[in-house]
């Protein structure tokens, strides 16, 4: 056990030594402007919805004149939200201890000892009014660019609303709705066009809340402490020294030893300042943007293990979502259902990271570990600040362009090219095969413990087959 210990010490001082030679090249390199921390507080990050603020710029490629879109498939996560009740327990944990240690407080932090919690438990986890006006704008703009499609008279059958049943998630599907059906009814001065939103319950929700309902996942990655070890060690390396040096900072030191704990509360006051009270002179001036850019890296470690690529169940059990469209498409283009033109869905950000995932997207060549360097953390494709933030979307558009159909992958509203095919049209038949293992979806052998059949799931059936007359058949292989 001796030697287990002084062999581990030995790694947290390998990783530590590796972060004090990267810290030069860090510092050159990052914008220290607390503005620009919105955008790297990991998912509770402000949504990227202006290119001047640094949203990743893609190349648009039109599609070609003979293409017309005829089915979008959103999925969309809850806008900016209040914090949940876990968050506000701790920081009512963090206002304890500045409140005790209140005397030691440098001059400049002085405004420390009058900052109480502003956060109540009665509104833990709702949406704000920006996260309102996230999903408002959003709908705006996909109606824009997805014209005329989505902007047909409204009826059940042709625009369908998903939510899950936590409040966040259906406030933000009624946000965008009501920006879509307004000024098309008759209905107060808006001329407001009620709209219909379904939930399935939170124990029966397959599809938006897969990650509560799979019992497999729960017990071999949620509820499991090897899945956070990359990170554990990341802390012990890098951001405990960093508790110690921002006591010091604060004046506090060595009364108040800032516990990693109580450095990354102060981070997420940090956020929320940001997102929903857009103040940036407050609790961001205590950062840096070094030590942003790690407790970022920390939290992407632990969204990368237990949202995306670190274990294959995290995003595989995501196929229901891609199973569903396939399913739609195939019932459009064979003819059986060509009512349907838009599915919305709104739900949490352990939705989206793995149907992202279950696309390919954003993979590293290399699981993220605790030992990488600024260098390589910085090159990283897995952001969940850039991938998730609130009101994160992902949109899959089906192109019929006369004689084959292509589908069409955005990622917080920026093209992508998904794996395996030729650009961002990719003929469906393609996208077929690439996640042919997906479309499958052995939801309930992957899931369930051996004979165990889950309570409101749907029957594992195959898929929507055309007749061997219909010309569709041909488009479907």
């Amino acid at each position: 056990m001796k030697w287990m210990s002084l062999g581990l010490m030995g790694m947290i001082l390998a990783i530590g030594m590796l972060f004090l030679v990267g810290e030069c090249f860090a510092k050159s390199n990052l914008d220290n402007t607390t503005e620009s921390f919105r955008h790297h507080m990991a998912t509770k990050s402000s949504y990227w919805s202006d290119p001047a603020l640094g949203l990743p710029t893609s190349s648009v490629d039109s599609p070609p004149a003979q293409c017309k879109a005829v089915f979008v498939n959103l999925l969309a996560r809850h806008g900016t939200r209040y914090p949940t009740s876990s968050d506000i327990t701790k920081l009512n944990s963090l206002q304890t201890k500045i409140q005790q240690f209140s005397a030691f407080f440098a001059p400049q932090y002085s405004w420390l000892k009058d900052w109480t919690n502003p956060f109540l438990p009665v509104d833990q986890g709702l949406l704000v009014a920006a996260g309102e006006e996230e999903l408002y704008d959003l709908a705006q703009r996909l109606q824009t660019r997805f014209s005329p499609l989505l902007s047909q008279e409204y009826k059940p059958y042709r625009y369908v609303y998903q939510t899950t049943q936590i409040p966040r998630a259906a406030m933000s599907g009624q946000s965008f709705g009501y920006s879509l059906n307004q000024n098309s009814g008759i209905l107060g001065s808006a001329r407001f066009n009620p709209f219909f939103s379904y939930s399935d319950s939170v124990d029966q929700d397959f599809d938006l809340r897969f990650f509560d309902n799979c019992p497999n996942y729960l017990t071999s990655v949620k509820n499991n402490d090897t899945t956070s070890e990359q990170q554990d060690k990341f802390d012990d390396a890098v951001i405990k020294p960093m508790g110690i040096q921002f006591a010091k900072n604060l004046g506090v030191f060595p009364q108040w030893q800032v516990s990693v704990a109580d450095l990354k509360s102060f981070w997420r006051m940090c956020a929320y300042d940001l997102s929903i009270y857009n103040i940036t002179d407050r609790f961001c001036t205590l950062f840096n943007a070094s030590q942003v850019y790690e407790l970022e890296y920390s939290s992407d470690i632990s969204s990368y293990y237990e949202n995306g690529y670190g274990n294959a169940i995290n995003y595989q059990s995501a196929c229901p979502l891609l199973k569903d469209f396939v399913n739609r498409t195939d019932a459009l283009i064979c003819g059986n259902d060509v009512n349907m033109v838009a599915k919305y869905r709104f739900a949490h950000a352990e939705t989206v990271m793995p149907l992202v995932a279950l696309l390919g997207l954003y993979k590293d060549s290399s699981p993220l570990m605790a030992d990488w360097s600024p260098q390589k953390q910085a090159a990283r494709l897995w952001k969940s600040s850039s991938i998730s933030p609130y009101a994160a979307n992902v949109v899959l558009v089906l192109y019929n362009c006369g004689d084959s159909y292509s589908v069409k992958a955005l990622v917080n509203e920026i093209e992508v090219v998904l794996p395996g095919c030729p650009n961002v049209m990719c003929p469906y038949s393609t996208f077929k095969t690439v996640y042919g293992s997906s479309i499958s979806c052995p939801f309930v052998s992957m899931c369930f413990p051996s004979g165990e059949t889950p309570c409101g799931y749907p029957p594992e059936s195959d898929f929507v087959v055309c007749p061997a007359s219909s010309p569709a058949s041909v488009r479907l292989s």
